[in-house]
């Protein structure tokens, strides 16, 4: 058995990444979260940038290399109308000129707004596979047969793939660099989960530092089985890596959001809390993610279960906000 080395660790993560999709992100105090037993943190990947935000542009680190020194000629793409995930990897792909197909969830809202307004902006391809909700659980079978070749790369929905994880690493990084300018040691780190890679390689992470983090999950889509599952897949990527030579064991603390639970619905309390938490902290959320897994860190923080040092991590998603304008009292003439 293998001991695990942090330092060669990050010397072999940083190899499978391109340095100009990689950034640190700062952190700042959560006054109106914080109690007498918890100190709470936020760090802001939302910060990361405007068309490619949070920490997805981190997965794209290590998932755009891979392509380019592959020679991949096409990419078949899945996802939904108003994915984050889809705007990203598009203005990339475009701008590496690399060829792509769309395989999307067809949307029960025509709207062409928010992410989809962008998703229509950015689209080039000729070639955009529309598939009914009801139909939705064969997708993975029919991207698999687009795939023609070794030059076709299939990007599964969220980036949930083996060439993701290096990039998505770096988060752990970036956060004991955090740590380091703080003076502080966090014992607690909230994260949403689509998917529910990022959190997974969170996770599995951490997991090799001392002390370790408890991570607390809020599963926005999956649950706890297929999460648990994602896990296990992401351990046996890191091995297949050679980033790590043992599995980790699953500690993690899963959660559903309390409100609103189904994924992508909205009612009248998260869009309450998206209006509070703008005045209050200066911080924008959408709906869909970033809102319930504040509201949900907020709820398990104030209830007295955990003290200490708390970092809730803002995933971005603010061009997804931009397509719930009209479900919000703005208070305009």
């Amino acid at each position: 058995m293998c001991r695990f080395d942090e330092r060669t660790f990050w010397d072999q993560v940083y190899t499978h990444c391109s340095s100009e999709l990689l950034y640190s992100t700062r952190i700042h105090p959560l006054p109106t979260f914080s109690s007498t037993s918890c100190n709470v943190f936020i760090k802001r990947e939302d910060e990361s940038g405007f068309g490619i935000s949070g920490y997805k542009k981190r997965k794209f680190a290590s998932l755009l290399p891979f392509l380019e020194q592959n020679e991949i000629e096409e990419v078949i793409l899945i996802g939904g109308t108003y994915s984050n995930h889809i705007v990203g990897l598009l203005q990339l792909l475009n701008e590496k000129q690399i060829s792509y197909q769309l395989v999307l969830k067809e949307p029960s809202n025509q709207k062409i707004q928010g992410n989809a307004f962008l998703l229509a902006l950015l689209n080039r391809s000729q070639r955009i596979h529309w598939i009914p909700p009801s139909q939705w659980h064969g997708h993975l079978e029919f991207a698999q047969a687009l795939v023609k070749n070794s030059q076709t790369f299939l990007i599964p929905e969220g980036g949930l793939c083996r060439e993701a994880v290096p990039g998505m690493a770096t988060l752990w990084k970036d956060i004991r660099t955090n740590e380091e300018m703080l003076g502080k040691t966090f014992n607690h780190i909230f994260i949403d989960a689509g998917t529910g890679l990022s959190a997974a390689v969170l996770q599995a992470v951490s997991s090799q530092s001392s002390p370790t983090p408890i991570i607390h999950v809020i599963l926005m889509a999956e649950g706890d089985n297929a999460y648990k599952q994602v896990f296990k897949k992401v351990c046996t990527w890191l091995q297949d890596l050679r980033l790590m030579y043992t599995s980790p064991v699953f500690q993690a603390q899963l959660y559903r959001p309390y409100t609103a639970a189904s994924f992508g619905s909205v009612n009248a309390t998260v869009r309450k809390f998206c209006q509070k938490i703008a005045k209050e902290e200066g911080v924008l959320c959408d709906p869909v993610y970033s809102a319930k897994l504040l509201m949900q860190a907020q709820r398990v923080i104030h209830s007295g279960a955990i003290d200490g040092e708390v970092l809730i991590i803002h995933s971005g998603g603010g061009t997804g906000l931009m397509g719930f304008s009209d479900q919000f009292a703005l208070g305009l003439p």
